[in-house]
C-alpha cells in the first residue's frame, strides 16, 4: 500500500465543483442557525472520503416492509438481527451492521403508530435533480405515493425516512423536508398528469413512528427554499473546506 509523504499526505474530502443538494439537507439549512448553514453547505461541497456510518440497509429494510404492507413487526426483528450478526470484515463494518440493526428495531418499536395517507404504495421511481436557481437539487430516496379521486384524477407524493438515534426529528425540520418535496413534484410532473398533494408529501420520522404532512404554507416555504438555492450557488465558489481538510 502506498503511504503518503511527509509533504503529501492522504487526501480526506473531494470537492464538489458544480453547486448541489438534495431535499433532506435543503430542509436542515432551512431550519438551521446561520452558523449550522453554513456547515450542512459546507458537507455538500466538501465530502469526507472517509468512511462514515450508513444507514442504507436500514432503509432499504424498512422501505421493503412498507411497500409490501407490512403488520408484523416481528419480520423486522429478525431482519435486524441478521443484520446485526452479518460477517463483518473490520470493527467499523460491524459497527455499521449494528448500527442499521438499532435503526430496524426501534422502527419495529415505533411502527404502530405509524398512520400513513390512505394511497397506493410503490417503490421510489428515480427522477433526476433538477435545476432551483442555479442549484441542483436532488430528490433522494423515497416511496412513492398514488390515489385517484372520485373524478378519476391522479394525485401523487411520497415517502421519505427520517431518522437519528435517540432523537425525535424536530417538526420545523420535517416541515421544510415535505415542503421541499411538495414543491419538488409540482416542478417535475405535468399537473394534467399527475397532481402532486400536500398530504402524500409525508416525512416518517422512523425513531418516533411519527408521520408529518407537507403544510399548508408549502408553497411559500418552497419559494423560500428556491431563494435559498440562489443564495448557496452564488455563494458556492467561496466556500471554503472544513478545517485540516486535505484535498
Amino acid at each position: 500500500m502506498t503511504q503518503p509523504s511527509a509533504d503529501k499526505p492522504f487526501r480526506t474530502h473531494v470537492e464538489t465543483e458544480t453547486p448541489q443538494i438534495d431535499i433532506r439537507h435543503l430542509a436542515d439549512y432551512m431550519a438551521a442557525s446561520r452558523q449550522s448553514q453554513r456547515r450542512v453547505v459546507q458537507g455538500c461541497k466538501y465530502r469526507r472520503i472517509a468512511r462514515v456510518i450508513q444507514h442504507t440497509e436500514a432503509r432499504t429494510v424498512i422501505y421493503n416492509y412498507i411497500n409490501s404492507g407490512g403488520s408484523d413487526p416481528q419480520k423486522l426483528l429478525d431482519r435486524a438481527t441478521f443484520v446485526r450478526e452479518k460477517l463483518a470484515d473490520d470493527d467499523f463494518e460491524s459497527e455499521v451492521n449494528d448500527h442499521n440493526a438499532d435503526y430496524i428495531e426501534r422502527f419495529a418499536a415505533s411502527q404502530i403508530t405509524v398512520v400513513l395517507p390512505k394511497a397506493e404504495i410503490s417503490p421510489r421511481q428515480d427522477m433526476a435533480p433538477i435545476d432551483i436557481n442555479g442549484l441542483s437539487v436532488r430528490f433522494g430516496h423515497h416511496l412513492f405515493l398514488r390515489r385517484t379521486t372520485t373524478t378519476n384524477k391522479q394525485r401523487i407524493g411520497a415517502v421519505m425516512l427520517r431518522y437519528a438515534k435517540g432523537e425525535t426529528l424536530d417538526v420545523d425540520v420535517a416541515e421544510w423536508q415535505t415542503a421541499g418535496m411538495f414543491g419538488f413534484l409540482r416542478m417535475v410532473y405535468e399537473a394534467e398528469a399527475a397532481e402532486p398533494e400536500r398530504k402524500l408529501c409525508v416525512v416518517l420520522d422512523a425513531y418516533a413512528g411519527k408521520t408529518h404532512l407537507a403544510p399548508s404554507n408549502a408553497v411559500y416555504r418552497f419559494n423560500e427554499m428556491k431563494a435559498a438555492c440562489a443564495d448557496i450557488a452564488e455563494r458556492w465558489p467561496a466556500i471554503k473546506p472544513p478545517k485540516n481538510a486535505v484535498l
